[in-house]
């Protein structure tokens, strides 16, 4: 069997997508199948060091959203992630969490509580 070589900048991509499932925001999917898609997108060097910088931005912004509690999707697989464009996908960083049983008594407390005072 001869292992395949993939060129630096894809091994360093595919690296930082070894933080998607360590911090369980998804699964990798086929290394194969990424870099073939990797190709198909011609990324030149000005483009990996956009894409890289979009993709840890994304990362971040994940993990803060559902640290604060918020629903957030699973990253794609990483071809899917190339195949679509995912690098121009606007990066929200609102925090849209809707308030747990717990908030909405809490809530319900102060409002009866304000009466009373």
């Amino acid at each position: 069997m001869i292992r395949k070589q993939y060129p630096p900048e894809f091994e360093e991509f595919w690296k930082i997508f070894d933080l998607i499932p360590q911090h369980g925001l998804g699964e990798k999917g086929s290394k194969s199948q990424a870099f073939k898609r990797y190709q198909q997108k011609k990324i030149g060097p000005d483009d990996f060091d956009y894409i890289r910088d979009r993709l840890l931005a994304q990362i971040d912004a994940k993990l803060a959203r559902r640290a604060a509690g918020a629903f957030d999707p699973d990253f794609m697989h990483v071809q899917g992630w190339l195949n679509n464009e995912r690098w121009d996908d606007e990066i929200s960083t609102t925090i849209n969490r809707q308030p747990s049983a717990s908030d909405r008594a809490d809530q319900a407390l102060r409002d009866y509580l304000s009466t009373l005072a």
